[in-house]
């Protein structure tokens, strides 16, 4: 989670950032070259009409509740943007978060478990 949330505070930076990953592809031979190509990343933010902003945390693919049927930070503006990231990412560094991930990981189980017994 802090590494995503390293890339969230670069993105909301230097808005033409993009991670790089390395993928090993084959020649003709059958030879594996390492090659440098760009990562998909998402913006964890959406900005309204208003300016204002709502930022979303995200574990996986899945945004955090952080209350009950709210997962969603407002923001006044962009500029506030880098700050409150790098505040949640303190937050997490101490564990605050820790909860709430347990409980994502929990739901996801749990849906799997259900999918699992369907199929048998």
């Amino acid at each position: 989670m802090l590494a995503k949330l390293a890339e969230q505070i670069q993105l909301a930076q230097d808005c033409s950032y993009q991670p790089t990953k390395t993928q090993y592809v084959a020649d003709a031979d059958g030879n594996w070259t390492p090659v440098q190509r760009s990562k998909r990343i998402r913006r964890w933010w959406t900005t309204k009409a208003d300016g204002t902003v709502q930022l979303t945390i995200r574990y996986g693919s899945k945004p955090l509740e952080l209350a009950k049927g709210k997962n969603a930070v407002e923001i006044v503006s962009e500029a506030e943007l880098v700050g409150t990231l790098e505040r949640i990412r303190a937050a997490v560094e101490q564990g605050e978060f820790d909860e709430l991930i347990e409980q994502q990981v929990a739901w996801r189980n749990r849906v799997n478990t259900i999918k699992a017994e369907k199929l048998s």
